[in-house]
Protein backbone atom coordinates (compact mmCIF):
# COMPACT_ATOMS: atom_id res chain seq x y z
CA UNK A 1 0.00 0.00 0.00
CA UNK A 2 1.60 3.56 -1.13
CA UNK A 3 0.15 6.53 1.02
CA UNK A 4 0.93 10.22 -0.35
CA UNK A 5 1.35 12.29 2.53
CA UNK A 6 1.41 16.33 2.16
CA UNK A 7 -1.01 16.29 -0.76
CA UNK A 8 -3.78 18.82 -0.48
CA UNK A 9 -6.88 17.48 -3.00
CA UNK A 10 -8.36 20.98 -2.38
CA UNK A 11 -7.42 24.54 -2.14
CA UNK A 12 -8.80 26.73 0.94
CA UNK A 13 -9.83 30.23 -0.31
CA UNK A 14 -11.17 33.07 1.67
CA UNK A 15 -14.13 34.58 0.72
CA UNK A 16 -14.92 37.96 1.38
CA UNK A 17 -17.35 38.86 3.86
CA UNK A 18 -20.09 40.36 2.42
CA UNK A 19 -21.90 39.74 -0.97
CA UNK A 20 -21.87 42.59 -3.64
CA UNK A 21 -24.44 42.88 -6.53
CA UNK A 22 -22.67 42.14 -10.27
CA UNK A 23 -23.38 44.93 -12.93
CA UNK A 24 -25.56 42.89 -15.68
CA UNK A 25 -24.78 44.82 -18.50
CA UNK A 26 -25.66 42.67 -22.12
CA UNK A 27 -26.30 43.70 -25.22
CA UNK A 28 -29.62 42.93 -26.56
CA UNK A 29 -29.71 40.85 -29.76
CA UNK A 30 -33.65 40.13 -30.17
CA UNK A 31 -36.88 41.35 -28.56
CA UNK A 32 -39.90 39.63 -29.33
CA UNK A 33 -43.26 39.92 -27.60
CA UNK A 34 -45.51 42.70 -26.35
CA UNK A 35 -48.26 42.46 -23.72
CA UNK A 36 -50.67 44.91 -25.89
CA UNK A 37 -49.04 44.08 -29.30
CA UNK A 38 -50.75 42.08 -32.38
CA UNK A 39 -51.84 38.60 -32.15
CA UNK A 40 -48.96 37.11 -33.16
CA UNK A 41 -46.60 38.98 -30.80
CA UNK A 42 -48.93 38.30 -27.38
CA UNK A 43 -47.74 35.06 -26.28
CA UNK A 44 -48.81 32.49 -23.21
CA UNK A 45 -47.04 30.51 -21.51
CA UNK A 46 -43.79 29.79 -23.37
CA UNK A 47 -42.90 26.19 -23.37
CA UNK A 48 -39.63 26.74 -25.55
CA UNK A 49 -37.83 29.10 -27.84
CA UNK A 50 -34.54 28.22 -30.62
CA UNK A 51 -32.68 29.97 -33.82
CA UNK A 52 -32.35 28.06 -36.93
CA UNK A 53 -29.51 28.34 -38.77
CA UNK A 54 -31.02 31.13 -41.12
CA UNK A 55 -31.36 32.98 -37.52
CA UNK A 56 -35.12 32.64 -37.63
CA UNK A 57 -36.48 32.58 -34.13
CA UNK A 58 -38.93 29.83 -33.00
CA UNK A 59 -41.03 30.52 -29.90
CA UNK A 60 -43.09 27.63 -28.20
CA UNK A 61 -46.44 28.50 -26.97
CA UNK A 62 -47.90 25.99 -25.04
CA UNK A 63 -51.48 27.78 -24.69
CA UNK A 64 -52.05 28.92 -27.94
CA UNK A 65 -50.69 25.26 -29.10
CA UNK A 66 -48.37 26.86 -31.56
CA UNK A 67 -45.01 27.70 -32.77
CA UNK A 68 -44.64 31.74 -33.82
CA UNK A 69 -41.69 31.85 -36.26
CA UNK A 70 -39.63 35.42 -36.54
CA UNK A 71 -36.54 36.05 -38.76
CA UNK A 72 -33.96 37.46 -37.48
CA UNK A 73 -35.19 41.27 -37.84
CA UNK A 74 -37.91 40.17 -35.22
CA UNK A 75 -40.83 40.63 -38.36
CA UNK A 76 -43.39 37.85 -38.14
CA UNK A 77 -43.04 35.10 -40.76
CA UNK A 78 -45.38 32.46 -39.97
CA UNK A 79 -46.89 30.40 -37.36
CA UNK A 80 -47.19 26.43 -37.26
CA UNK A 81 -49.90 24.10 -35.50
CA UNK A 82 -53.24 25.61 -34.06
CA UNK A 83 -55.51 24.41 -31.18
CA UNK A 84 -57.85 21.56 -32.47
CA UNK A 85 -58.08 18.06 -33.14
CA UNK A 86 -57.76 17.73 -36.74
CA UNK A 87 -54.49 16.87 -38.16
CA UNK A 88 -53.31 19.85 -38.95
CA UNK A 89 -53.91 20.92 -35.47
CA UNK A 90 -51.74 18.59 -33.72
CA UNK A 91 -51.65 19.62 -30.31
CA UNK A 92 -48.52 17.62 -28.34
CA UNK A 93 -45.87 17.87 -30.68
CA UNK A 94 -44.44 20.79 -33.67
CA UNK A 95 -42.11 20.52 -36.19
CA UNK A 96 -38.82 23.23 -37.39
CA UNK A 97 -39.92 22.14 -41.27
CA UNK A 98 -36.26 22.49 -42.64
CA UNK A 99 -34.17 20.28 -40.72
CA UNK A 100 -36.95 18.06 -38.68
CA UNK A 101 -35.99 19.34 -35.39
CA UNK A 102 -38.80 18.93 -32.92
CA UNK A 103 -40.51 21.37 -30.20
CA UNK A 104 -42.94 19.15 -28.10
CA UNK A 105 -45.70 20.50 -25.56
CA UNK A 106 -47.45 17.92 -24.00
CA UNK A 107 -50.87 17.56 -23.45
CA UNK A 108 -52.84 18.67 -20.35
Amino acid sequence: MVWATGLAAQQTVDMPADDRPLAADFDEIFRIGSLDGETWETFGEIGGAAFDAEGNLYVLDRQAAQITVADRNGSFVRVIGRQGGGPLADRRRHHHERDRRRMAAPRR
